[in-house]
């Protein structure tokens, strides 16, 4: 389930306003163990219809919730929410202790993650039924007032001589365990969901809070955990403070910062005998085999430090380091040394500088030097373990045991280098959208659409790519050897944030469900279009503007048949793909010859898929940029427990080949799943054919994906898998939990 508060919208394409999520900054903590929060009104006006508004997230299966007390006849009456340690979640009316559960059939809500609770009071309706009702996600329980409808119209949330207690029943001993924010009370009022929140236009389930902006009268107040020293401070204005019991304290709702922690993945490949505890912070291994973790933030620039502590040391090579760099027990190191060894109980500290790939090490505070070291290619890791072991990691979550050298910062992401975009969307999108059978404009788009791959989703259709270097009417497909066409449909004109999309089937189709992929182009995207007119000369460069050297490229022939090409860094020079074709790699020497590419210009050979005399070709040019693309490449390994690829983002969106088998190309986006990061349907690059769907394929993850499918299509066991992605937020951002 979506965290309603934090799940990030970014990268989305055409954007509807208002469909964002309002964020919430505080809440307030409870720990189960009596800590409340209860106030004595001075008056009883507005007492039978209320409106109750929260927001909470449980942190036990067996809590409840207290949302009103009275007394009544010399007896008291209190409505509470409780979920029962089998998961099953009931509204209650209690008089005296003698319980009435007012549903007849259990809720299941998953309280896991934050839920929007609204309670409705309106004594006003002659139907006891609709008394009391309950709205969960903005959507109401479904239940039938059975043996103990509530009938009582003097029921009331607040009674001038008896005290009410929120989140807590001391009476009972029932008490509630978890977090509470913005706590809303309307008194007089029977509002609806709507004034508290909207649905998703996006993504479905998804309920996003919105501020209410309504008067709170007489008795009204609004907990908004702002202040830490007084987290019951009324801030309606109405003056309706609380007394805080117990100890709660104040947490933020929303992440600000995220630490490395460990992560049993090297290079992508899990490490199965390494044992996780301490918030990701404690490792443990047993078995005698290679078994190490990584860290969780990457960084390719900066200096940072962390320490990690060995609690056992049972073997020589035991060590410390960064990818590239390793720093072992029994005094030796990968690049330089001798060096002192490190035993059981000893503190290490690493301080690395990624900008000039140096490294001074640290036992026990002291120096024992300063190393050069060669990094890995792609973004420095912390790593260590191997062979029996215990440790701990400290990145500067807490403070160190040892000042870290001067200039030297932890490893968080607060401290990482800004992204080149923090809005990725402004260069990259997404958009599912259903065809009306007539011409139509799409447009709001956060990024301009230089290039448009569209395909239709529900139904067989051809793709269909467009671009504003060619110019609106032109399409080319990957699905084809084909030349460039001139369809009557697809896009007949393109504008700054948009395109006008005629009729078709493969386009338009009333009814029909399309996917657009669309790309701004400019250096700072890592993105070009070069256009040329073949001359048959092998190691004729090419000009380009994409901002570095290009490590994805495509090719296609627009005046002829001959096929789609493709050069992808892992592969080099000495190799070409067909996005049109299964085909595996292939070695040729006449279509890039074998000339790697540079931050000017990229080389074509003779061949004449990319330089025969008089013909017109199209190449997408891509590189890489921090925190928006990362071309890829990893080796599958044939489980459902696949590879992790890092990224340095949470992706969008990823083409991508098995170049090893003969296999499909595929294309994947969050938005395909309904915005969700378990992805599980993909589209062929290279045929016709609908939208397939798979139980999973990858997780997207706030810093890159992991593979859940051991289908050969992305994880052929020792098979290479190439792609390309693109990101909906960078790391640096991400308010993953």
């Amino acid at each position: 389930m979506l965290d309603p508060i934090s799940h990030p919208l970014t990268g989305q394409g055409a954007r509807e306003a208002g469909v964002f999520p309002h964020r919430i900054d505080y809440s307030a903590q409870f720990d189960g163990a009596g800590d409340d929060l209860t106030l004595t009104p001075v008056t009883e006006d507005n007492r039978k219809t209320f409106t109750l508004s929260m927001w909470v997230k449980l942190s036990s299966i067996a809590s409840e919730m207290i949302f009103s007390r009275s007394e009544l006849n010399s007896l008291m009456q209190q409505f509470e929410l409780r979920r029962l340690t089998t998961g099953e979640m009931h509204l209650l009316d209690e008089i005296d202790g003698n319980t009435h559960f007012i549903q007849t059939e259990p809720v299941f809500v998953d309280c896991t993650n934050h839920i929007h609770v609204l309670l409705v009071r309106d004594s006003t309706q002659a139907i006891a039924e609709e008394r009391v009702k309950l709205f969960v996600n903005g959507e109401r329980l479904a239940y039938s007032m059975a043996q103990y409808p509530p009938q009582n119209a003097d029921s009331c949330f607040m009674t001038a001589t008896e005290p009410s207690y929120l989140f807590s029943n001391r009476s009972t001993g029932r008490f509630f365990d978890g977090y509470a924010s913005r706590v809303e009370y309307i008194p007089g009022l029977a509002l609806t969901p709507e004034m508290f929140g909207k649905f998703s236009a996006q993504v479905d389930g998804l309920w996003i809070p919105k501020g209410y902006s309504g008067s709170y009268g007489t008795n009204g107040f609004r907990l908004d955990f702002s202040d830490a020293g007084n987290l019951g401070a009324d801030a309606s204005g109405n003056g309706n403070h609380w007394t805080v019991g117990g100890a709660p304290v104040q947490t933020s709702d929303t992440p600000t910062n995220n630490h490395c922690v460990l992560q049993p993945y090297v290079l992508g490949d899990l490490q199965g005998n390494v044992t996780l505890s301490n918030g990701n912070l404690t490792q443990t291994c047993s078995a005698t085999s290679d078994d190490r973790t990584t860290g969780t933030i990457g960084f390719s620039e900066g200096k940072y430090y962390w320490e990690i502590e060995y609690t056992t040391v049972t073997a020589a090579q035991n060590f410390v380091g960064v990818y590239g760099f390793a720093w072992n027990s029994d005094g030796t190191l990968t690049n330089d040394g001798p060096i002192a060894g490190f035993a059981s109980g000893d503190l290490l500290g690493l301080a690395v500088d990624r900008d000039i790939c140096e490294v001074e090490l640290f036992k026990n505070g002291v120096s024992q030097g300063v190393f050069p070291f060669t990094p890995l290619e792609g973004p420095s890791r912390p790593i260590q373990g191997n062979q029996p072991h215990t440790l701990t990691a400290n990145f500067g979550a807490t403070p160190f045991a040892y000042a870290p050298p001067v200039g030297f910062k932890p490893l968080c992401a607060a401290n990482l280098e800004e992204p080149a975009h923090r809005a990725p969307g402004d260069g990259v999108g997404t958009l599912v959208r259903e065809g009306t059978g007539v011409q139509t404009t799409v447009s709001g788009l956060a990024a301009r659409p230089d290039l448009v791959f569209m395909k239709r989703l529900d139904a067989d259709g051809t793709w269909m790519l467009f671009d504003t270097v060619r110019g609106a009417g032109r399409s080319i497909a990957t699905n084809s050897n084909g030349a460039e066409a001139y369809p009557t449909n697809g896009i007949r004109e393109f504008f700054k944030d948009g395109y006008t999309v005629g009729d078709g089937s493969n386009d338009n189709a009333l009814g029909g469900q399309y996917l657009d992929f669309f790309l701004q182009r400019g250096p700072e995207f890592g993105f070009d279009i070069v256009t040329w007119v073949g001359d048959g000369v092998s190691g004729r460069q090419l000009a380009h503007d994409c901002g570095g050297t290009p490590e994805f490229i495509m090719v296609k022939a627009l005046t002829s048949t001959n096929g789609w090409v493709a050069y992808h860094k892992a592969l080099g020079a000495t190799h070409f793909i067909q996005p049109h074709q299964v085909g595996t790699a292939v070695a040729n020497s006449e279509i890039w010859g074998d000339v790697e590419p540079n931050s000017l210009a990229f080389t074509v050979g003779n061949n004449s898929t990319v330089n025969a005399p008089a013909e017109t070709y199209i190449a997408y040019v891509f590189r890489s940029v921090p925190g928006f693309s990362g071309v890829f490449s990893f080796e599958g390994n044939g489980s459902s427990a696949g590879p992790k690829g890092d990224l340095d983002f949470l992706p969008l969106a990823m083409l991508g080949k098995n170049v090893t088998a003969t296999q499909d190309w595929f294309f994947v986006s969050s938005n395909m799943d309904g915005g969700r990061n378990n992805i599980e349907r993909w589209v062929e690059g290279n045929t016709v054919e609908q939208a397939f769907g798979s139980p999973g394929l990858f997780s997207f993850l706030s810093g890159g994906f992991k593979v859940i499918n051991s289908s050969s299509l992305i994880n052929g066991n020792a098979d290479t898998i190439l792609g390309i992605a693109w990101a909906a937020q960078p790391f640096k951002y991400s308010n993953a939990f």
